[in-house]
């Protein structure tokens, strides 16, 4: 697509224009590691043990001794094991679909990435020393250049779902190139994985409007992109103020606008089903539109560290109702897992604290729940996903905090809320032995005798 008439080219002189995955996208199913009889539509598989999630009233319930059920991919019952016996007769299953976790394992629901670049993937860990319009200009447009060949982006796409489902990531929002062959690749991998995303068209892999962002689409076309949004119910995602030389530009090529957040809000981007990532740079009118227009922020702590775009005051956003979850931001951020961005969320609350006196600091508990309910908040699925109330569909971890080789030392005066939390700062890909979407078993590394 040609560059945008009158935008600046000493910057970003192969500058891309809008992004738009919204295309229906037909895909081919494909069972991805199926296990046991849990993925039979009609089968009762019920787990027994500990659970953790988090709740609006509550950012970590640490539930013991319970039995969770789950039929048709979605949760039939939370109840106290005690009331196995009655369960059992009430839905009749046998002894062989109840699963026991050991002392040393827990379910937690699946993590959700509220921001992810797909094709910027092979880039992760390399190239942080630029800001963040050089950085593109010189590294990343050139890397998604490369994806107009439908045989590296199938190559690279198979790669990246893989790696974040291991890491725990049941639910992605993408962001592909604007070659559109290859963003039906990534769809149909996607599709086929088993994953939950918002990238293409099917049940669980929906479509999403998605202008990169203001420099690179002028307002005509944001405007047209706020329509085919409207008109289809879509999901939408973009970026907005990650740091203080875009909204500098912004300015210059949208004199008429108040501010950055007014250009998506005069051309329909801002809703509900919106997802913005950084906000890193907002002012308090800003703050006022995304509450007012019910927009989800996708905060993206790894990124805005490693290429020094700035501190996101989470807390402020909370304080004002905003729905917050995390993104990991690849390859802005280096890692593809959701707990490095718990981590890195809690290391910049952390240095606010430090800078500012009196300042309240997010708990990990508060970021535990950003990364999950927090996250379907923001992706607007907090209906179907996101925790373990009945009702909704099994998106879920198996952790296991002792598994053979694990990255973590657990001592016999551990509580269950210690082995959670070591999981949460010092856990990896090797502590989740199984990754659950709407009931089907995607990973199944439980095969050793515990």
């Amino acid at each position: 697509m040609e560059q945008p008439t009158g935008r600046p080219d000493h910057e970003l002189s192969n500058v891309m224009a809008c992004e738009n995955n919204s295309s229906a996208i037909g895909s081919t199913a494909m069972e991805s590691h199926p296990i046991h009889a849990q993925d039979e539509k009609d089968t009762m598989k019920v787990f027994v043990g500990t659970f953790v999630h988090a709740t609006r009233e509550s950012p970590m319930v640490i539930l013991t001794d319970m039995a969770l059920g789950i039929l048709n991919g979605k949760i039939e019952f939370v109840e106290v094991v005690n009331k196995l016996g009655q369960l059992r007769a009430k839905y009749g299953f046998p002894d062989s679909c109840i699963t026991y976790m050991t002392p040393g394992q827990f379910m937690m629901p699946g993590m959700i990435d509220t921001h992810i670049h797909a094709p910027q993937f092979p880039n992760n860990g390399v190239k942080f020393d630029l800001p963040l319009l050089s950085w593109l200009n010189n590294y990343t447009f050139p890397m998604e250049a490369m994806f107009s060949d439908v045989k590296l982006a199938r190559n690279v796409y198979t790669r990246v779902v893989e790696r974040i489902v291991r890491n725990g990531t049941t639910t992605a929002s993408y962001f592909a190139s604007l070659h559109l062959p290859a963003s039906k690749v990534l769809a149909d991998v996607v599709h086929a994985r088993g994953q939950r995303a918002l990238v293409g068209k099917s049940p669980l892999v929906q479509p999403i409007i998605t202008p990169r962002f203001g420099i690179t689409c002028p307002l005509e076309q944001l405007k047209g992109l706020g329509q085919l949004a409207a008109k289809y119910d879509c999901h939408i995602q973009s970026h907005l103020c990650e740091t203080k030389p875009e909204i500098a530009w912004i300015k210059e090529l949208f004199p008429s606008n108040k501010s950055y957040t007014d250009v998506y809000d005069s051309t329909g981007l801002l809703g509900e089903k919106t997802i913005m990532a950084h906000c890193v740079w907002m002012e308090e009118e800003e703050l006022n539109q995304l509450k007012e227009r019910s927009v989800g922020v996708s905060h993206c702590p790894n990124s805005n560290l490693s290429i020094r775009s700035g501190h996101c005051d989470v807390r402020k956003l909370l304080k004002r109702g905003i729905k917050v979850g995390l993104g990991t931001d690849c390859s802005g951020g280096y890692s593809p897992s959701m707990l490095d961005a718990i981590r890195r969320a809690m290391h910049v609350s952390n240095t606010l604290a430090i800078q500012h006196e009196n300042y309240t600091y997010l708990s990990l508990s508060e970021i535990f729940r950003l990364a999950t309910l927090g996250g379907a908040q923001v992706v607007h699925m907090e209906d179907r996903i996101g925790n373990f109330e009945t009702g909704k569909e099994f998106d879920s971890l198996l952790i296991d905090v002792e598994v053979p080789g694990s990255p973590l030392d657990i001592f016999s005066k551990d509580s269950t809320e210690d082995k959670v939390q070591k999981f949460l700062c010092n856990g990896d890909d090797r502590n989740i032995v199984q990754v659950y979407v709407a009931g089907k078993c995607l990973i199944n590394n439980w095969n050793y005798s515990g």
